[in-house]
């Protein structure tokens, strides 16, 4: 990517190897016929850490696109070229919005 811009890289690519890892472990739960309710609570666990991971790189792509964009002399920033970043941050917000609604009413239900 662009070593002028804190991108977090290491951060996601350990997220990633942490969610590979635990997607691995589902597997051999469901091969070792664990419970489903276990399972399932795993599975919620790598959807969250999934949402957490695409924000922080919907994050650097906007700032990646910014940067590009002032370098390349673009005082006035360009609007079309940060568009496309800003829609994907903003998809990926009410993504997680809506997982965190969908978790809350599971946990008031089960009440």
């Amino acid at each position: 990517m662009n070593n002028n811009v804190d991108c977090r890289e290491k951060e996601i690519l350990k997220r990633l190897k942490t969610i590979n890892g635990h997607m691995n472990a589902v597997v051999k739960m469901m091969e070792n016929e664990k419970p489903y309710d276990e399972i399932i609570f795993q599975l919620e666990a790598i959807r969250s850490a999934i949402s957490n991971t695409t924000s922080i790189l919907a994050q650097c792509y906007v700032q990646l696109t910014m940067f590009e964009s002032m370098q390349k002399g673009d005082k006035s920033l360009d609007l079309d070229s940060i568009k496309k970043p800003i829609e994907i941050l903003m998809r990926v917000s009410e993504q997680s919005l809506k997982q965190s609604i969908q978790t809350l009413n599971t946990e008031v239900n089960l009440v």
